[in-house]
């Protein structure tokens, strides 16, 4: 129930600009990243919401899914220039990310996917609550955070990005359809209209890019095989309760 991404300052220049968003976010090898990089069995990530959720059928997810790797960087390049950048003005990115080795080899290998399409990336590693602190406040362009579900609904998933109900809208991402969208999901009484609003709200989202997704986590467990009792599930709780030894 946790998704790897790259927040947007959404009001910061040039990152107001959706085309660059946009671009940033197509350049990204997510295959690469979770099989080469991470090696650890992590679900590249399209969209918001992970599939661990419940009562969402349709999952969303970034339309350029669908072409090339090459194809994309040519979109980019493409978009960026549109937006006044290319060889002779390239895009920086100050990319900010907390200490850890796993973080690093992240964010080195998303800047060197980034140089394929000519953007010049500062890597500005601080201590994790030091980076939260600056999330929080605004002090950043781009920046690494971890989105933690903590129910099985995909509405948390995408609640943080709402202008208006969540005072952790860290992106500054603000969007009237998007808001309009979550807001009949959350009041609405019917499961299929609700996941069927989200939907929406979510590619709307996506449109738009907020947050590069990168990857789903994964959480690992060493079990003795004489345990009984316990039960895999995407939140991690186990209750000693129902462990025993046979």
């Amino acid at each position: 129930l946790s998704v790897e991404s790259y927040y947007f300052n959404t009001t910061a220049p040039p990152f107001d600009d959706v085309r660059v968003r946009r671009a940033l976010s197509m350049a990204i090898d997510r295959e690469t990243l979770t099989e080469r990089v991470l090696r650890t069995g992590e679900q590249p990530a399209y969209g918001y919401v992970s599939p661990a959720t419940l009562n969402y059928p349709k999952r969303a997810e970034v339309d350029f899914k669908t072409i090339t790797y090459l194809e994309r960087l040519v979109q980019a390049r493409s978009l960026l220039a549109e937006a006044g950048f290319g060889s002779s003005i390239p895009l920086h990115v100050p990319l900010r990310y907390n200490t850890q080795d796993v973080q690093l080899r992240v964010a080195s290998a998303v800047a060197a996917m980034w140089k394929r399409i000519g953007v010049e990336t500062e890597l500005i590693n601080t201590e994790r609550r030091v980076l939260a602190a600056d999330r929080f406040q605004g002090n950043f362009k781009v920046a690494r955070a971890l989105r933690v579900s903590a129910t099985y609904d995909p509405s948390y998933a995408l609640l943080n990005i709402h202008s208006r109900l969540s005072d952790m809208n860290l992106t500054r991402y603000d969007s009237e359809v998007y808001n309009r969208l979550f807001e009949r999901a959350w009041y609405s009484p019917n499961l299929n209209e609700r996941a069927s609003l989200l939907y929406e709200a979510e590619m709307q989202a996506l449109a738009d890019h907020p947050i590069i997704p990168l990857y789903f986590q994964l959480s690992r467990n060493l079990v003795q095989s004489s345990i009984d009792g316990w039960v895999d599930n995407a939140r991690g709780i186990h209750p000693s309760r129902w462990l025993s030894r046979h």
